[in-house]
């Protein structure tokens, strides 16, 4: 297959989104993580042998939150054939979530409905995110939102290149360095910026994914007219 023209930027930018919502929902939302899913069981079961604390089941809505956006995603996309609405889509999301937790912020309000409707918002968007890296295998390195693969393969790969062993390619190498170090920077500014502001510091991921989603279209449109 083809390497698609934007695979580095796309990689780098949707990552850093993914490891940045999932620490400002983290951080923000109430201990839930929106990319991580299965993260939630974890935590689940943490709370509850710790605190039991009767809203810890909460954090299970999100496994699925998150099976509901990838038959959503599926569905958009086999009836336009455009990928890249998903990342339209996910990008307004984010905007209604950080914008909603702005402007309880402005008026100094702070309720668990709305910051669990606002994470619950950020699961459904990282799901897209997710399916369009699937049906898109060719926009990223590999996957963007789960990290566990891409490290595992890194690890593998460093391994065989240090040893010299088999046809491992250090560009292969360089490529998963670029997803992980693209989720671990969005995480550690996400949670940065979550922790000063919650979960209003999603506008900063829509933000990114909106751009990334207007230069998409515009690429698209300039391969169209010179073809």
């Amino acid at each position: 297959m083809k390497e698609f023209k934007y695979v580095g930027q796309l990689s780098v930018l949707l990552t850093f989104c993914a490891g940045y919502c999932d620490a400002a929902t983290f951080f923000g939302g109430l201990g839930i993580f929106s990319a991580h899913i299965t993260s939630n069981f974890i935590v689940f079961v943490y709370d509850i042998l710790t605190r039991a604390d009767a809203k810890s089941w909460l954090k299970l809505i999100s496994l699925p939150v998150f099976v509901i956006a990838s038959f959503t995603a599926e569905s958009i996309f086999s009836k336009n054939k455009d990928a890249n609405k998903l990342l339209l889509i996910e990008a307004l999301l984010l905007l209604l979530a950080g914008g909603v937790s702005v402007v309880f912020n402005l008026w100094h309000v702070s309720t668990l409905w709305h910051i669990y409707l606002c994470t619950f918002i950020t699961v459904f968007a990282m799901s897209l995110q997710s399916a369009y890296s699937r049906i898109f295998s060719a926009s990223s390195y590999g996957p963007t939102t789960a990290m566990t693969g891409n490290v595992t393969q890194l690890a593998i790969d460093l391994e065989n290149v240090i040893k010299k062993r088999g046809v491992v390619n250090r560009n292969d190498l360089k490529k998963q360095a670029i997803l992980v170090c693209g989720f671990f920077c969005g995480a550690f500014a996400g949670g940065i910026v979550a922790k000063a502001a919650g979960l209003a510091a999603l506008v900063i991921p829509a933000i990114i994914i909106l751009y990334t989603y207007t230069e998409l279209q515009m690429a698209t449109k300039y391969s169209n007219s010179v073809q």
